[in-house]
Parts: C-alpha cells; sequence; structure tokens
C-alpha cells in the first residue's frame, strides 16, 4: 500500500516525465497514473509495460522490442490503449 499511495507529486511534476501522466507519481519503481481507478505501472525500455487497474482487475503485459529505449509519443498511444482495454474487458 505504501509504494501505491505515496510519492513526491512535486518531484514528479519537476521531473522529466510530467506531461506523460500529469496526475501521476513515482514511488518504488511504480508509475501512479493518477487517475479514478487508481492504476499504476512499471515502464522498461524498448516498450516493456506492466498496466494494473485495480478497479477493473485486469493486468497487462506488454512485452516489446521497439527500435528505441524511449519512445514519448508511442508511449502515449500505449497508455491511451491499455487505459481502453481494461475497461473494454
Amino acid at each position: 500500500e505504501n509504494t501505491l499511495k505515496t510519492g513526491n507529486r512535486q518531484a514528479w511534476l519537476n521531473g522529466d516525465f510530467g506531461y506523460l501522466l500529469p496526475e501521476g507519481r513515482y514511488h518504488n519503481k511504480w508509475y501512479q497514473i493518477g487517475n479514478q481507478d487508481q492504476c499504476y505501472m512499471a515502464i522498461g525500455i524498448h516498450g516493456q509495460w506492466l498496466y494494473i487497474n485495480p478497479a477493473t482487475s485486469v493486468v497487462i503485459a506488454k512485452l516489446s522490442s521497439q527500435p528505441v529505449p524511449v519512445d514519448d509519443e508511442l508511449d502515449s498511444k500505449w497508455l491511451m490503449l491499455m487505459s481502453r482495454i481494461s475497461h473494454e474487458l
């Protein structure tokens, strides 16, 4: 519970990835999305994701080998898709 309820919000906003999750936080290697479902995720390089939506009991593991370690535009699209999938299942 500590991992999901803590994290310095201002540090997140001052960091390099605040634009990806404007309502988010980060703590203990987990990104908290900051949405009403209290979703959280782990992100690896080259497109690896573990997305968890506790409200819908959906977990999405995305394995990948994207050509670049970080692709901000693609990451934004994946985040929207995983959110949508977690609500459609």
